[in-house]
Protein backbone atom coordinates (compact mmCIF):
# COMPACT_ATOMS: atom_id res chain seq x y z
CA UNK A 1 0.00 0.00 0.00
CA UNK A 2 1.67 3.13 -1.00
CA UNK A 3 1.32 6.92 1.23
CA UNK A 4 -1.11 8.90 0.55
CA UNK A 5 -1.80 12.38 1.32
CA UNK A 6 -5.21 11.96 2.53
CA UNK A 7 -5.33 12.00 6.08
CA UNK A 8 -8.18 8.91 6.19
CA UNK A 9 -6.19 5.81 5.67
CA UNK A 10 -9.39 3.62 5.91
CA UNK A 11 -12.56 3.59 2.92
CA UNK A 12 -15.83 2.11 3.99
CA UNK A 13 -17.97 0.78 1.20
CA UNK A 14 -21.44 -0.07 1.82
CA UNK A 15 -22.13 -3.04 -1.40
CA UNK A 16 -25.79 -2.25 -2.16
CA UNK A 17 -25.50 0.61 -4.40
CA UNK A 18 -22.26 1.97 -4.42
CA UNK A 19 -20.54 -1.48 -5.82
CA UNK A 20 -23.68 -3.34 -7.11
CA UNK A 21 -27.06 -2.61 -8.92
CA UNK A 22 -29.55 -3.63 -6.43
CA UNK A 23 -32.21 -1.17 -7.84
CA UNK A 24 -33.99 -4.24 -9.62
CA UNK A 25 -34.20 -5.96 -5.91
CA UNK A 26 -34.99 -2.88 -4.53
CA UNK A 27 -37.86 -2.46 -6.66
CA UNK A 28 -38.74 -6.44 -6.39
CA UNK A 29 -39.28 -5.48 -2.52
CA UNK A 30 -41.34 -2.32 -2.70
CA UNK A 31 -43.93 -4.02 -5.08
CA UNK A 32 -44.26 -6.85 -2.90
CA UNK A 33 -44.79 -4.74 -0.07
CA UNK A 34 -47.03 -2.53 -1.40
CA UNK A 35 -49.09 -5.25 -3.02
CA UNK A 36 -49.27 -6.92 0.56
CA UNK A 37 -49.83 -3.97 2.57
CA UNK A 38 -52.61 -2.78 0.35
CA UNK A 39 -54.53 -6.26 1.50
CA UNK A 40 -54.71 -4.74 4.81
CA UNK A 41 -54.55 -0.99 4.00
CA UNK A 42 -56.89 -0.35 1.08
CA UNK A 43 -55.68 2.74 -0.87
CA UNK A 44 -52.00 2.33 -0.03
CA UNK A 45 -50.24 3.73 -2.68
CA UNK A 46 -46.17 3.97 -3.91
CA UNK A 47 -45.66 7.06 -3.04
CA UNK A 48 -47.01 5.89 1.03
CA UNK A 49 -44.24 3.50 1.22
CA UNK A 50 -42.19 5.52 -0.29
CA UNK A 51 -42.48 8.54 2.30
CA UNK A 52 -41.77 6.44 5.37
CA UNK A 53 -38.86 4.44 3.57
CA UNK A 54 -36.03 6.15 4.89
CA UNK A 55 -37.93 5.67 8.65
CA UNK A 56 -37.84 1.98 8.40
CA UNK A 57 -34.49 1.89 7.02
CA UNK A 58 -33.28 3.63 9.67
CA UNK A 59 -35.26 1.64 12.19
CA UNK A 60 -33.73 -1.70 13.73
CA UNK A 61 -34.60 -4.72 12.57
CA UNK A 62 -36.39 -5.60 9.30
CA UNK A 63 -37.12 -3.08 6.60
CA UNK A 64 -40.13 -5.17 5.17
CA UNK A 65 -41.23 -5.73 9.34
CA UNK A 66 -40.92 -1.91 10.01
CA UNK A 67 -42.66 -0.56 6.94
CA UNK A 68 -45.51 -2.97 8.18
CA UNK A 69 -45.50 -1.29 11.82
CA UNK A 70 -45.14 2.11 10.19
CA UNK A 71 -48.31 1.94 7.93
CA UNK A 72 -50.45 -0.32 9.18
CA UNK A 73 -51.69 0.83 13.13
CA UNK A 74 -52.81 -2.15 14.21
CA UNK A 75 -49.97 -4.45 15.81
CA UNK A 76 -51.54 -7.68 15.19
CA UNK A 77 -52.48 -6.75 11.28
CA UNK A 78 -49.24 -5.22 10.94
CA UNK A 79 -47.73 -8.39 12.27
CA UNK A 80 -49.69 -10.81 9.75
CA UNK A 81 -48.87 -8.46 6.76
CA UNK A 82 -45.09 -8.50 7.81
CA UNK A 83 -45.34 -12.76 7.98
CA UNK A 84 -46.98 -12.43 3.75
CA UNK A 85 -44.11 -10.06 2.99
CA UNK A 86 -41.95 -12.47 3.95
CA UNK A 87 -43.80 -15.59 2.29
CA UNK A 88 -44.17 -13.53 -1.19
CA UNK A 89 -40.62 -12.59 -1.14
CA UNK A 90 -39.86 -16.09 -0.62
CA UNK A 91 -41.38 -17.45 -3.61
CA UNK A 92 -40.12 -14.11 -5.71
CA UNK A 93 -36.57 -14.00 -7.55
CA UNK A 94 -33.62 -14.55 -5.15
CA UNK A 95 -31.88 -11.31 -4.41
CA UNK A 96 -28.91 -12.15 -6.00
CA UNK A 97 -30.09 -13.49 -9.57
CA UNK A 98 -31.81 -9.41 -9.41
CA UNK A 99 -27.90 -7.75 -8.55
CA UNK A 100 -25.70 -6.83 -10.62
CA UNK A 101 -21.64 -5.50 -9.90
CA UNK A 102 -21.61 -2.55 -11.38
CA UNK A 103 -18.76 -2.88 -14.63
CA UNK A 104 -16.34 -0.28 -12.96
CA UNK A 105 -16.41 -1.44 -9.44
CA UNK A 106 -13.12 -3.85 -9.47
CA UNK A 107 -11.51 -1.27 -11.31
CA UNK A 108 -12.24 1.67 -8.75
CA UNK A 109 -11.37 -0.93 -5.43
CA UNK A 110 -8.32 -2.12 -7.30
CA UNK A 111 -6.74 1.56 -7.78
CA UNK A 112 -7.92 3.16 -4.37
CA UNK A 113 -6.72 -0.04 -2.60
CA UNK A 114 -2.91 0.79 -3.66
CA UNK A 115 -3.60 3.87 -0.97
CA UNK A 116 -6.14 2.85 1.06
CA UNK A 117 -7.06 -0.04 3.34
CA UNK A 118 -10.78 -0.95 2.02
CA UNK A 119 -13.61 -2.43 3.89
CA UNK A 120 -16.89 -3.75 2.52
CA UNK A 121 -20.43 -3.75 4.84
CA UNK A 122 -23.32 -5.76 3.16
CA UNK A 123 -26.30 -6.25 4.98
CA UNK A 124 -28.06 -8.09 2.11
CA UNK A 125 -29.13 -11.34 2.23
CA UNK A 126 -27.72 -14.21 0.99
Amino acid sequence: MKKHSSKFDWIFFDIGGPLIDDAAAVKQRIDINLRVLKEFKPGLVRQDIMRVWPEACARLGSVDENLAAILIEDKRRAKQAYKEVVRQKGLAAPYLELVRVRPEAAAICERLATSYRLVFIANQAS
